[in-house]
């Protein structure tokens, strides 16, 4: 896997593609995120097989941290 300056450069790029896709295209922000993810995964060298099983196991972490916090807003 990538590490140092060129991890950063990679995430660098991938927050840059996810806002010009969301602002300047009127993407959907989770449309945008999920290439973006698969993008950096595959441009750090992560295998493949566990590409997917990374995602949704992120995306369920920060659903979990922050779900209270969006269920109280709402009330």
């Amino acid at each position: 896997m990538v590490s140092g300056l060129l991890l950063l450069a990679i995430i660098f790029v991938v927050i840059v593609l996810v806002v010009v896709t969301s602002s300047r295209f009127s993407i959907n922000p989770f449309i945008s995120l999920l290439p973006g993810g698969i993008l950096a995964a595959v441009a750090s060298g992560m295998p493949l097989q566990n590409i997917i099983p990374a995602i949704t196991k992120g995306f369920g972490e920060m659903a979990g941290n922050i779900g209270i916090i969006i269920i109280v807003g709402s009330v």
